[in-house]
């Protein structure tokens, strides 16, 4: 492996400049020796975003279990009910004429779009 002190790194100034030769391998571990030596160079990793105690990943998947769920019953609902296929998908996406609005998939993408709300717009002010 090339020395830190040896390395060839022209190209992170020029794009156009020859490139290293060396493994995958070999650049993590010089990335990693790069950053003992600069570690004010390296980036932190961002904090996720909290909404009401949960990350929005945690968020997310409450949302897609949730969803999930809603289809299911509307699937299931509509097969005791006895519909056909058209109207149980209808239950499921919702009604042309609405536009979808009447379906159990709009509750999670009103959920989602408030989350983002809520998620987004405090990090906007922060940056200010």
């Amino acid at each position: 492996m090339t020395d830190v002190n040896e390395a060839y790194a022209p190209h992170i100034v020029d794009p156009d400049a020859p490139q290293p030769d060396m493994s995958s391998e070999e650049i993590r571990d010089f990335a990693d020796k790069v950053a003992e030596m600069y570690p004010e160079l390296v980036r932190k990793p961002a904090t996720p975003a909290m909404v009401a105690k949960l990350t929005v990943a945690q968020w997310a998947k409450h949302f897609a279990d949730t969803d999930r769920k809603l289809i299911d019953n509307a699937i299931r609902s509509g097969l005791i009910g006895g519909l056909d296929n058209t109207e149980i998908a209808r239950k499921v996406i919702g009604s042309l004429q609405l536009n979808g609005i009447d379906g159990a998939t709009e509750i999670t993408r009103q959920q989602i779009i408030r989350l983002a709300r809520v998620a987004v717009a405090p990090r906007k002010v922060r940056g200010k």
